[in-house]
């Protein structure tokens, strides 16, 4: 079994020098006259933010999320390097006595209390958006030099990124600027390519006297359909009285007893009066109307006289009498 092997500190402190503050980067902002160096956070110190700032709701929560930062990010001011501080000993009153005593306070915490405190709320944003692009360098810087076997964006949806990035900013931008930065990098805006392009084809046509030809718009015109013939006006129904002819037949009470003759002429005459004498055939060529001709009626009067003849009285000329 092979021995652990043992090296003093001090021997591999120099060679391990080099590998401290791996990715930490510095970026240099002057506001309002007074100049701050901001650096990016280790791991520690934005956990440490977190649970500072997490007892806070709404605005005190944002205020005290950019605070703990902010004060952390500084590594300079005014030209005073905090770097390789990490307590600053001051004196505050105490509580009890309410006289002064000595208090070790860690760098961000005194810059908090004895330096930020007095800034503006608007002065402090600025120095977060600041660090903002901290964190963004120290990203590429990061990066720079290392060859990913599998690449964390490819080049066709970093592609894509940028350009929903660049939609989304478009609106917020006035037309010209957006047609202006575009022109600067050799591109052109959609909507002003028509206005250049018939700018130019102008330009071309007055040099050259050349007229482009305009080509005739064919008007396609839809196939003519037949008329439609026109409205049949709606016949009105013509009325028929239903006639029971039994009841023509029936004798009501109190009525005189009628002839087989007139019986028979009131039934011909209901018959008649069922068939309309004039029926309204419309058609869609307006043809002339055909009228059916009515049944011709029989003379009462003459039915009468045949009917109505009273049986022929007499003897039988071929009657013999027997003989006895």
């Amino acid at each position: 079994m092979a021995m652990a092997s043992t090296i003093q500190e001090s021997r591999i402190l120099d060679a391990l020098a080099r590998a401290r503050n791996v990715g930490l980067v510095e970026e240099q902002v002057n506001v309002c006259g007074c100049t701050v160096v901001l650096r990016n956070l280790r791991p520690d110190e934005y956990e440490a933010i977190l649970a500072e700032s997490s007892e806070k709701k709404d605005a005190g929560f944002i205020g005290a999320f950019q605070m703990g930062h902010v004060c952390r990010a500084i590594c300079e001011i005014n030209g005073v390097d905090l770097r390789d501080l990490e307590y600053i000993e001051t004196t505050q009153p105490d509580p009890k006595t309410g006289k002064d005593r000595k208090v070790t306070l860690e760098r961000h915490e005194w810059l908090r209390s004895n330096v930020l405190n007095s800034w503006s709320r608007e002065a402090l944003s600025v120095l977060y958006r600041k660090f903002v692009d901290v964190l963004d360098k120290a990203e590429r810087t990061s990066v720079d030099g290392v060859v990913f076997t599998v690449p964390d964006e490819s080049n066709e949806d970093k592609f894509h990124r940028l350009l929903g990035e660049l939609k989304a900013l478009e609106e917020e931008l006035p037309d010209d600027l957006v047609v202006h930065v575009l022109e600067t990098h050799g591109y052109m805006h959609k909507r002003e390519d028509a206005k250049v392009g018939a700018a130019k084809l102008d330009a071309v046509a007055k040099e050259t006297g050349y007229e482009p030809k305009v080509e005739e718009q064919v008007s396609v015109e839809e196939p003519q359909r037949e008329a439609d013939p026109p409205p049949v006006a709606d016949v009105p129904a013509i009325p028929v009285q239903g006639v029971n002819p039994m009841d023509l037949i029936r004798r009501k009470p109190g009525q005189q007893p009628r002839t087989r003759a007139d019986q028979i002429a009131e039934l011909e005459a209901a018959v008649t009066n069922l068939v309309p004498e004039q029926v309204h055939r419309p058609s869609t060529l307006d043809a002339d109307v055909v009228l059916e001709k009515p049944t011709p009626k029989l003379d009462p009067e003459g039915a009468a006289s045949i009917l109505d003849r009273p049986p022929v009285a007499g003897i039988n000329p071929r009657y013999r009498p027997h003989n006895r």
